[in-house]
């Protein structure tokens, strides 16, 4: 049953997936309502799943810690063995998120990993865990990103929106985040995080509309110092943006995976291909990696039609790019906190 929502939800929402740290005095002076009227609407919208949740975007390779797509296939699954997977994967210290897919993979997910040899045990542990049932596995590394959002163009098409007018709001970092890259860049500059950065950023991932003056009662942290710690990860570029994850699955717009291989590309291609990723209305997010395939686009289209139209579009944009690709169903989405105990391992 798709969410009821009107064209100020969407404006909501529209403002929300740019940051949703914004104070409702903010959204409330650029959807012409009253603070309480805004509220009221974020919170319904929550209760009936049209938003699921309000995630902060961290860059853990910022901070040492590199991410794999893991991909898994089974033999054997019955329900059982199902619900035995994804609680082991939902409780693993170095899963971020996984997906329950259709297609050549059973599973997708993404795992943290501080190195190879890290890697190498958490592929073994999962082997043993379930050995007998696995059919075949596959693992890519992601060098960077050309796109990473959470604002899925096409859905706001028909939104009347306007830039956003910001009162004061020192909360939202909104200034810090304004036109920020989100994605992982080819140079990046490591930095380091102290326990206390940690808890601040698993408090907002949790819930990154979670007030400062929350975070500090919950945590122990004074307010100055939460406040100072947001800031600096802002700066650094641990934390990149503060989301809502829409409920898009509701609204017909399904969630598909393609991976490619491609042929050797030339800085010229590449810059087209960039161009083409991030103006497209659809995509969500779009990966270079190393591995059997090293360009992965997320998009969220109505049905497989949609789906072969953005593939002849892409072929027709990029006739001699693609060896080979594959495509993905994402079914169910089982953890997606962007938060996993392996950033502990690597604070001072």
């Amino acid at each position: 049953m798709t969410p009821k929502i009107d064209k100020i939800d969407k404006k909501i929402l529209y403002y929300l997936t740019g940051n949703a740290r914004l104070s409702y005095t903010t959204i409330s002076a650029n959807v012409g309502l009253s603070r309480e009227s805004v509220k009221l609407r974020i919170e319904n919208m929550l209760r009936e799943r049209t938003i699921l949740s309000f995630p902060v975007q961290s860059l853990h390779p910022y901070f040492g810690l590199e991410f794999y797509n893991f991909y898994i296939s089974f033999a054997r699954l019955d329900a059982q063995r199902h619900r035995q997977y994804e609680t082991y994967i939902k409780k693993h210290p170095s899963v971020m998120w996984s997906n329950r897919c259709l297609g050549r993979w059973d599973y997708a997910t993404i795992v943290l990993v501080k190195d190879n040899y890290d890697l190498a045990n958490i592929i073994s542990e999962f082997k043993e865990k379930f050995r007998g049932f696995i059919k075949d596995t596959e693992y890519d590394a992601v060098l960077y990103e050309y796109v990473y959002t959470n604002r899925v163009k096409s859905f706001f098409n028909d939104t009347d929106t306007k830039p956003l007018r910001i009162s004061r709001d020192d909360s939202s970092f909104y200034k810090l985040l304004e036109n920020r890259p989100t994605g992982v860049l080819k140079q990046r500059i490591r930095t380091t995080l102290d326990r206390t950065d940690v808890q601040v950023l698993e408090m907002l991932s949790a819930n990154c509309r979670a007030t400062i003056h929350e975070i500090a009662e919950s945590t122990g942290i004074g307010y100055e110092n939460v406040r100072y710690r947001m800031k600096r990860m802002i700066e650094r570029n641990v934390i990149v943006a503060f989301w809502a994850a829409i409920n898009y699955d509701a609204f017909g717009l399904h969630w598909y995976r393609v991976r490619m291989r491609t042929n050797m590309m030339t800085e010229e291609e590449e810059k087209k291909l960039t161009s083409f990723l991030q103006g497209h209305q659809s995509i969500f997010w779009s990966a270079r990696s190393v591995g059997k395939v090293d360009l992965h686009i997320d998009l969220r289209v109505e049905d497989n039609n949609q789906l072969n139209d953005f593939l002849q579009r892409f072929n027709t944009e990029f006739e001699s790019l693609v060896t080979d690709y594959e495509t993905l169903i994402m079914t169910q989405e089982l953890d997606h906190n962007n938060f996993t105990k392996k950033i502990y391992e690597m604070a001072e």
